[in-house]
């Protein structure tokens, strides 16, 4: 029913196309100042600890584990005597070896501990195991960052090709999960293969080509960083924003920010019924406040307001979200009324739910204050303030009602169901005096309804109202052995549904007097 009152919105933010995209990523968001955590340890242990963060195995049995796998191929090579080796037989001898008991599967976004776990491994896995084989058998290298690239080289500068080491190594192209998992999160945000941002976002962590050292702290974000990509092609929103928000502490990179727009836009296209589904919405209106933005929020008031208010009865919690969104939106008036009016909507259906008049009188007459002549507010008020009229049952009431609705809300005066609640209870008052033997005042509760019922014509159940008021009025004259206006009255009533089989019968009856 309030659908007709928004726009019509799109009801996934994942499938609007904004313009301008790039502008969704704020500037200075990327380029807050880090607290990069470092170490002064360079040990073995205090790497795999680093390294295994992302994956919660950094103690007890996973540390040892893996150090003791390490230790264990540093001694195997040392058995083989690979420092005594020529350089390229020894760089073989540690590839041989690495590749038949680590790298044997190739997975983009496989974790540190996918090493010993499962044999997978990917570029920033492998290169972090060798490094610190290189470091068990005490051969110095150069751990470093060139090109988007792990790389690492011997101290006489000999480039290990490591970017060719491993089994099922799939080619160039295709090898890189994580760029594709980055592509779907880049299409989320509708950003094409033109958008320079897309272009920077492909390139593999940092496009620039200088080189820098690879620093083991840099290198645990970086694993968390493909952990949340993990996360988030699993469709773990939370998990995934907790994994982006440890890798900001160890590096910073324009990705950090992308991945976690699109988690948000993610958590808010899912439907649901709990006030927390707004949260990722909010969040990115205070980030980036665009009107797609709040034209999906005021919707998404809308969905809520039904759901708490008509079907878990829950008024408390609706108004703790009435009063967040207009905390939210301070200001901006136009959303301020539009909020206000699905309020005002709301809340009178939910009193008109619970039978109580006045409070939806209150909020109706609010609503109608605001916009008394819209349209498309008189066809939501209709069925709310018939559905209040409805549930009065006392006929004397119920008119009175009429009258206020009459003369407060004249787009009703022509309504068929307003005409036929006024028909009933006129009806039910006309039997209330005549059952009485009130006849003085059924004649005039008979008079009153035939009047009516002449300006209305039939209703949508007024052959109903016409047999109550007629055969109550002909049942007093006929308990008085007034036989001749029992008689007459059915034939009023026949005059006007002259089929009803009911009259019929009665008229049959009263031929015997």
């Amino acid at each position: 029913m309030l659908r007709s009152l928004i726009p019509c919105f799109l009801l996934s933010l994942l499938t609007l196309g904004f313009a301008g995209a790039q502008t969704y990523i704020p500037t200075d968001y990327s380029n807050r100042k880090i607290s990069f955590k470092t170490t002064g340890e360079t040990s073995t242990p205090s790497k795999i600890r680093m390294y295994l963060a992302p994956t919660s195995e950094n103690e007890g049995g996973g540390l040892t584990y893996v150090m003791e796998e390490i230790r264990a191929t540093a001694k195997k090579l040392e058995r083989q005597k690979v420092k005594r080796k020529r350089q390229k037989k020894a760089i073989e001898l540690i590839r041989d070896e690495v590749e038949n008991r680590y790298l044997r599967s190739y997975r983009g976004l496989a974790d540190f501990s996918s090493l010993f776990k499962a044999r997978q491994y990917n570029e920033l896995t492998a290169a972090a195991l060798i490094s610190m084989l290189l470091d068990e058998l005490a051969m110095e290298h150069e751990l470093y960052w060139e090109q988007g690239q792990a790389k690492i080289t011997l101290e006489d500068g000999t480039l290990l090709p490591i970017d060719q080491w491993g089994k099922n190594r799939p080619a160039r192209r295709a090898r890189e999960e994580e760029q594709s998992h980055l592509l779907n999160v880049l299409d989320a945000l509708q950003l094409g293969p033109e958008n320079s941002l897309h272009r920077a976002m492909v390139t593999p962590y940092s496009a620039g080509a200088e080189k820098r050292s690879l620093l083991p702290a840099e290198l645990t974000g970086m694993l968390f960083y493909r952990r949340a990509l993990d996360f988030y092609a699993k469709g773990k929103a939370t998990a995934a924003v907790e994994a982006l928000e440890r890798a900001r502490t160890y590096y910073t990179d324009p990705k950090l920010d992308l991945v976690r727009y699109a988690i948000l836009y993610r958590q808010a296209s899912e439907s649901g019924q709990d006030s927390t589904m707004v949260e990722p919405l909010f969040e990115l209106y205070s980030l980036h406040p665009r009107s797609e933005i709040s034209l999906e929020l005021v919707r998404r008031f809308a969905q809520l307001a039904e759901y708490y208010l008509l079907r878990e009865n829950d008024q408390p919690s609706f108004e703790r979200l009435y009063d967040q969104y207009r905390r939210v939106f301070s200001g901006q008036l136009a959303i301020l009324q539009q909020l206000k009016e699905i309020y005002f909507i709301e809340m009178a259906q939910f009193h008109a739910g619970r039978h109580e008049p006045h409070q939806v009188t209150t909020y109706l007459d609010s609503l109608s204050h605001y916009r008394p002549n819209d349209p498309k507010i008189q066809a939501i008020l209709t069925p709310l303030l018939l559905r209040s009229l409805c549930n009065q049952k006392d006929p004397d009431e119920g008119l009175k009602i009429v009258e206020e609705y009459r003369r407060d809300y004249p787009f009703l005066r022509n309504e068929a169901l307003f005409l036929d609640m006024e028909l009933c209870y006129r009806a039910e008052r006309t039997r209330r005096a005549f059952d009485g033997e009130d006849e003085a005042r059924g004649r005039e509760c008979l008079e009153a309804f035939e009047q009516v019922l002449a300006q209305a014509g039939l209703t949508p159940r007024s052959e109903s109202w016409i047999t109550t008021a007629y055969t109550s009025a002909s049942a007093y004259y006929f308990r008085n052995a007034d036989y001749v206006n029992a008689r007459w009255l059915i034939q009023r009533a026949l005059a006007l549904i002259p089929d009803d089989q009911f009259l019929l019968h009665r008229k049959d009856v009263l031929q015997n007097y």
